[in-house]
């Protein structure tokens, strides 16, 4: 249930195999993410809704570009029953289920929040118990059957739907917190993590209309704040 598998997309060569050359398999080079924003618990003009920085940079080291929407539910801490952002995820993974059970791929990543978010859409119910594990980082240890003191990361049985409890991103780009390791094996989930889901986003072949509505919609368009002294985010990108 919680195993995590790495797709190796480029394990392909146009080496010579007897009198065959092997086809790589076809994939999406421009992938492009949404990041779901949600509310900003201060609103003020022209900053009603966010996504922290630390979400896009995560997605932009392994190749993929972003747009601020949906599609990976990043963490935070607004309601997952009443909110925009839960109602808004919802829209969107009835029809990520709807695309992949009719074969077209589309894969979603859910952090924190989206994680216990599509455990709510999934299920229907809150799944949710209390872990003393705020403020800590602990050991990632993959196991088969799911039996660790509490699960920390699921993976979907028949669609591209991942979801981590924990945040792979904040150990390379965020720095607010004492407790957020830096180590070499820390970076390296990191990227192994974003690596991971780019290549599933390269699968999907899903596109803008046009290349003019592409670039509109691309979170460049947009510029990050630094607020680490005073927010949990080292830099956030802010929406009106």
């Amino acid at each position: 249930m919680i195993h995590i598998y790495l797709v190796c997309l480029f394990a392909f060569s146009n080496a010579l195999s007897g009198y065959h050359i092997r086809t790589p398999i076809k994939t999406n080079e421009r992938p492009i993410i949404g990041v779901l924003a949600q509310d900003v618990y201060d609103p003020q003009p022209q900053k009603n809704s966010y996504i922290a920085a630390s979400y896009v940079k995560f997605l932009e080291s392994a190749g993929a570009r972003v747009v601020p929407l949906i599609v990976l539910f990043p963490g935070g801490g607004v309601s997952l029953e009443s909110s925009g952002y839960s109602k808004a995820a919802g829209i969107f993974y009835r029809l990520a289920l709807e695309a992949n059970s009719n074969g077209d791929y589309f894969p979603i990543w859910g952090t924190c929040l989206g994680f216990e978010l599509l455990t709510l859409l999934t299920s229907g119910k809150l799944l949710l118990s209390h872990t003393n594990t705020s403020g800590i980082a602990l050991p990632l240890n993959f196991t088969d059957d799911g039996h660790n003191e509490f699960v920390s990361t699921m993976e979907a049985y028949d669609f591209p739907i991942y979801a981590t409890q924990w945040h792979p991103e904040k150990n390379a780009f965020e720095w607010t917190r004492p407790y957020i390791p830096h180590t070499p094996s820390a970076i390296k989930t990191t990227f192994y993590m974003a690596y991971f889901f780019v290549n599933e986003a390269r699968k999907s072949f899903h596109s803008f209309p046009s290349t003019e509505e592409e670039e509109k919609a691309l979170i460049y368009n947009y510029k990050p704040e630094y607020t680490g002294t005073q927010r949990a985010f080292e830099q956030i990108y802010f929406f009106d």
